[in-house]
């Protein structure tokens, strides 16, 4: 894997990890009771945490850095357009062309850490 293509998929999975920290437990059984045509029960039931089903959906090839759209349609079918937003944005920065990959900003002034 190219280096920039290494970064976006760090940068990915720390989007991740920050989206499944930002659900609620309620958020998660909504998340999995949407992807049980997908997913499957039972491997849905053995799942804790929003990270997991992300997991799950990355080795279905249902979700990655180039392809967010499954989740941006769960996070907005249990009306998290916080997190759809966050997600949405990265889609966006990664169909840009890098200027200056060195810049952590996230677009609005800030820098993510």
């Amino acid at each position: 894997m190219e280096p920039e293509g290494r970064f976006a998929a760090m940068r990915f999975a720390a989007l991740l990890n920050n989206l499944s920290q930002s659900l609620s437990r309620d958020n998660v059984d909504s998340l999995k009771f949407l992807c049980r045509e997908m997913i499957g029960k039972r491997r849905l039931e053995a799942m804790a945490s929003g990270l997991q089903l992300f997991q799950q959906l990355e080795e279905l090839n249902l979700l990655g850095p180039d392809n967010t759209d499954t989740l941006s349609g769960l996070l907005s079918a249990i009306q998290r357009h916080d997190l759809q937003q966050q997600l949405d944005a990265f889609q966006q920065r990664g169909q840009e062309p890098q200027a200056d990959s060195g810049n952590s900003s996230n677009g609005h002034g800030e820098v993510r850490g």
